[in-house]
């Protein structure tokens, strides 16, 4: 059945003025409650669904090796970056590395899944995962102890918020990492942010010191790896503090 444009018009009023209702009788925050049915349309980040996984061998506190189906790779956590502990040891890697093997070594469950919009490995061929011990994040719990900090950060994640809370939690407490954090100071300027797609361009104003956030990430047949700035991946935790334009990469 066809409708006219005029009748989905008229029906799309008509829905609007219904919720509008319903969020006056109910007290409900209008604004928000589109915000957030926009935020659902717009945000195409998706993880792939779970994987149980096995432990092999603790490496770091951002890597393992695990055994999926039968087939054992290496793992990187995706979203954040822990202190060395191998080469260049750094501060807090001995406490990061060995926070990350308890909570694997001592879970009755560890599972893993991909970020749909994200390479699903990187140029050393280890496995970009979310993992999580029984229902928890590994990634958050970290970032909650100070023992890493968001990093990497090529493209929307799924979890992305969640880890800039976490980070937050461990700054305001300061504790870990970020034991001396000390939060910069920035001018009210306003930068703006250009995401180039081929033709397409999409800008984005942003506070001077503050992230920002991806509007939408390119539809294409083409894997794409993220956005980046004179040829390099720009890493999207990163305050920005001058006009930039991002532009697509695909594999």
């Amino acid at each position: 059945m066809k409708f006219s444009s005029s009748f989905k018009v008229i029906f799309g009023f008509l829905a609007i003025l219904l919720v509008a209702v319903i969020s006056s009788v109910y007290h409900i925050d209008f604004t928000k409650f589109i915000n957030n049915v926009n935020d659902s349309l717009t945000n195409d980040s998706s993880t792939t669904k779970k994987t149980k996984v096995s432990l092999v061998e603790c490496i770091d506190g951002d890597t393992a090796r695990f055994n999926e189906y039968g087939n054992i790779y290496t793992y990187r956590f995706l979203g954040i970056n822990t202190p060395e502990v191998k080469d260049n040891p750094e501060e807090y890697g001995v406490e990061a590395s060995s926070f990350t093997c308890n909570k694997l070594m001592s879970t009755d469950n560890i599972y893993i899944s991909y970020e749909k919009t994200s390479t699903h490995t990187d140029k050393y061929d280890r496995h970009l995962v979310w993992v999580y011990v029984d229902n928890d994040l590994l990634q958050k719990l970290l970032l909650e102890k100070g023992y890493a900090k968001v990093q990497y950060v090529y493209t929307k994640l799924t979890y992305l918020d969640k880890l800039y809370k976490a980070e937050n939690i461990a700054k305001d407490k300061k504790i870990g990492i970020f034991k001396n954090y000390k939060e910069e100071q920035y001018n009210d300027n306003i930068y703006t942010v250009i995401f180039k797609n081929g033709n397409n361009k999409n800008e984005v104003n942003v506070k001077e010191g503050s992230r920002v956030d991806i509007i939408n990430n390119p539809k294409s047949d083409i894997s794409f790896s993220g956005w980046t700035i004179n040829g390099n991946l720009f890493d999207l935790s990163k305050p920005i503090t001058n006009d930039i334009i991002l532009e697509a990469s695909f594999d």
